[in-house]
């Protein structure tokens, strides 16, 4: 249980961050023409996203978040929005999925619109880490930056250990810049191989 309360607090970090990093952008927004973004979709323990070009086949082993649950961390990173008809291409911040296997390892799929679009991968990690200090000072420490292909797609990798409740959590994140969007994808492993077996359960998206 304890391992799922420090799990569900990363979360509620990841939230945050998302909202602080969107927020100090939104300051200097300049309204541009987007490319159409469309959520992808949760069906039992999987997930796709034609527009990412990812599958993720949780199987038994995981627990998939609900909308529900999903929109709740949504409205933690301040936004609002009707539940009957949602435009997720106009919210900012937008969680994919959250899939939490029965060890307490935990994938989160999300994506943030810029509001600037002709900001760079690099531009927006350097801005990434820099908010990670800011709000979690000596709690967290992002220890690597390479390149990473999951499923045929390339990614940055930047790699963390944080310390939650007493807890050591290592995180692994994948982002990429797609048209006006970064993808993120948030790997919380507290047992050890714990990203290579949430990695190895994605796959290309096939329709």
């Amino acid at each position: 249980m304890k391992r799922f309360l420090a799990m569900a607090l990363v979360l509620a970090m990841i939230a945050m961050c998302l909202a602080a990093c969107g927020s100090k952008k939104k300051e200097n927004a300049v309204e541009l023409d987007k490319p159409a973004y469309e959520r992808g979709k949760v069906e039992g323990s999987n997930w796709s996203s034609e527009w990412i070009g990812l599958a993720f086949e949780g199987g038994s082993d995981f627990v998939m978040s609900t909308d529900e649950e999903l929109h709740s961390l949504m409205e933690q990173a301040g936004q609002m929005f009707d539940l009957s008809n949602i435009d997720y291409s106009a919210l900012v911040n937008v969680y994919e999925m959250m899939a939490v296997s029965l060890t307490g390892d935990n994938v989160v799929v999300a994506t943030e619109k810029l509001q600037l679009s002709n900001m760079t991968l690099d531009q927006y990690i350097t801005a990434f880490k820099a908010q990670m200090e800011v709000m979690y000072g000596d709690a967290v420490e992002v220890v690597n930056s390479e390149s990473y292909t999951l499923a045929g797609i390339e990614f940055t990798k930047l790699e963390s250990i944080m310390s939650v409740n007493g807890i050591s959590v290592s995180q692994v994140y994948l982002l990429k810049k797609v048209e006006d969007r970064i993808v993120i994808l948030t790997f919380s492993e507290i047992a050890d191989g714990g990203f290579e077996k949430m990695a190895a359960k994605f796959s290309a998206y096939k329709g």
